[in-house]
């Protein structure tokens, strides 16, 4: 049992000790939107996105405005092609990774680029560039600054190159373009900024706190926020720390028989599961392949009829998983001298063994430890109550 040192009788649950200050903006905003459960929309919305702006370039073909010659009909195809694939990667049933999103604004801003500068008429081009705005919103939600940097070269290059040929045709309409392009970049980039940053306000968790899997807390991440969490209850006599291990039962036989790929399915669908079922506040933690860890605090010891409606549902999913599940319940009051990680350390050993006593009899069934008798802070034990 690990230790972090000693007992804090007059000032309560103890912090954990230090973290890092850098924060993974990609991973904070993904898991943001998972924690809201609009990951599938949003995925659902890029993809259309995509697919109706990739396909004008081939549509302008038929205008007189349009591509001319060989060389801008293939340039045209060639971008609604790589679009209509960019789209039904978003259909994908999973959040990209970072270098995947990444790829998506570069080869989207190369393709926006395009699709404005084959067009034989430069007005028609200025339409266009209205989808940098909506690369670059994308890119202040997720990616760091070089990527805005790359999305507003390329932009700037193919606004002036456009410029100096409407110009040329109409002053007063270049102009005017050039007010209404600018302004309108410049609008959606910063309301974009202001939205994540008050998507992710009050929210600490630092890249190191996050599975890049699932977008949920691993374990460094679940022993940071517990602290915040539990402090917020120390006072309260009657309320309990409700933690729940989770197993994803034939986990072995999933990654032997679908691969890799399968496995990650099968984790993907738990924890989306979990979230659609769990309470907003209930910190929700991927701690290792199969294994999931649940807490949060109640005005009981145990919230069974979530935990079997977690069970039924996941059953009755496409993939017909199940899943064991060890479940604890215990005061809060007793624990406040203790430190957190101690606390978590001795209530994660006892719901695991309880977990591990349902895998051995044949698993897809929750046991339930109330008030248990719980060793921390370097193997003192809490009395039962």
């Amino acid at each position: 049992m690990r230790s972090t040192g000693s007992s804090l009788p007059k000032s309560g649950f103890r912090k954990s000790p230090g973290r890092k200050a850098q924060a993974d903006r990609f991973l904070l905003v993904a898991s943001s939107l998972a924690d809201r459960r609009v990951q599938d929309d949003l995925r659902h919305a890029l993809s259309a996105i995509t697919g109706v702006l990739g396909i004008i370039p081939v549509l302008m073909l038929a205008s007189p405005a349009g591509p001319s010659g060989p060389i801008g009909g293939g340039l045209a195809i060639a971008t609604t092609t790589c679009c209509l694939v960019m789209a039904g990667c978003w259909l994908r049933p999973r959040w990209p990774t970072r270098s995947q999103s990444a790829a998506f604004v570069l080869v989207a801003t190369f393709c926006t680029a395009v699709a404005c500068l084959v067009l034989q008429a430069p007005d028609a081009g200025f339409l266009g560039l209205i989808v940098f705005a909506l690369l670059g919103a994308y890119a202040t939600c997720f990616h760091p600054r070089w990527i805005h940097a790359f999305i507003w070269v390329v932009a700037a290059s193919t606004f002036a190159v456009l410029e100096v040929r409407l110009f040329a045709v109409d002053g007063v309409l270049a102009v005017s373009g050039a007010v209404l392009v600018i302004s309108t970049n410049v609008f959606v980039v910063v309301a974009s900024r202001t939205s994540v940053q008050h998507l992710l306000q009050g929210q600490a968790t630092v890249d190191n706190d996050i599975d890049p899997l699932t977008g949920l807390l691993n374990r460094q991440g679940l022993y940071a926020r517990a602290a915040a969490l539990l402090a917020t209850y120390q006072s309260d006599a009657d309320r309990y720390l409700v933690l729940t291990v989770l197993n994803i039962d034939g986990y072995s036989l999933v990654t032997s028989l679908a691969g890799e790929r399968g496995a990650d399915e099968a984790e993907l669908q738990v924890g989306r599961l979990l979230r659609e079922n769990l309470r907003h506040r209930a910190l929700l933690a991927h701690t290792a392949e199969a294994e999931f860890v649940v807490a949060d605090v109640c005005s009981t010891p145990g919230p069974f009829p979530t935990v079997e409606r977690v069970r039924a549902s996941l059953l009755n999913s496409a993939m017909g998983l199940t899943l064991s599940m060890g479940v604890v319940g215990t005061l809060v009051a007793p624990l406040r001298q203790f430190a957190v990680p101690d606390v978590l350390d001795a209530v994660i050993a006892v719901a695991s063994k309880a977990m591990y006593d349902v895998r051995k009899t044949g698993g897809n069934a929750a046991r339930y430890e109330i008030n248990p008798r719980l060793a921390v802070a370097g193997g003192t034990d809490t009395p039962a109550s």
